[in-house]
């Protein structure tokens, strides 16, 4: 009788932890937040990948003119994120990119200062 009340503990037990094949933790987000500076007249990198539902941060700096930076989406595309309308002179700024596509971006305060996302 011992060894069958013995057995039956084992099993309730073994019951009661459950089995090594569920999660063991909270799931975690694979999306990632992708870093982009100001230096000068240029963003850098000018081409960056991401993947969708990643975070674009850009850390902005005044350029040797005194002015701050903006980040405007040209041509306007479906699917793009908001702009970065305003002058910008420090901080950072982020904008997620839920959509795949090639997203063209420029700075009006310097009309040669352009940068690309391309979302895959």
């Amino acid at each position: 009788m011992r060894v069958k009340f013995a057995g039956a503990l084992v099993l309730l037990a073994a019951a009661a932890c459950g089995s090594d094949s569920s999660p063991s933790g909270p799931s975690h987000s694979t999306n990632k937040t992708i870093d982009i500076v100001t230096s000068g007249e240029t963003f850098l990198p000018t081409i960056q990948s991401a993947s969708p539902g990643d975070t674009v941060r850009w850390t902005f700096a005044v350029a040797a003119d005194g002015l701050g930076h903006n980040v405007l989406f040209k041509p306007r595309i479906a699917g793009a994120p908001p702009d970065i309308p305003l002058e910008v002179r420090s901080g950072t700024r982020s904008l997620v990119f839920t959509t795949k596509g090639d997203f063209n971006y420029v700075c009006d305060l310097h009309g040669g200062m352009t940068g690309e996302i391309i979302v895959q």
